[in-house]
């Protein structure tokens, strides 16, 4: 939990999860293990909120590499 504010002030990879296109995005920060939240936009209250944090796999973070969910997040 507290390393929210520095993935999204610093993420390593964003991505745009094709079930949700226009209402959420994902970032992943690359640490001992790899970090991806959810981020949702309230449409109705108009905000955003972090909807998910969990770890996942390197392959995992390979795979949506490879199939262009997630890029590279030029600083």
């Amino acid at each position: 939990m507290r390393f929210i504010p520095s993935i999204i002030s610093n993420p390593d990879y964003i991505g745009v999860n094709p079930n949700e296109p226009n209402a959420s995005f994902e970032l992943v920060k690359v640490l001992s293990e790899n970090v991806q939240i959810g981020i949702k936009l309230d449409v109705k209250e108009n905000y955003l909120y972090v909807a998910t944090l969990h770890t996942i796999t390197s392959g995992k973070l390979k795979y949506g590499i490879e199939n262009g969910r997630l890029s590279k997040f030029d600083k």
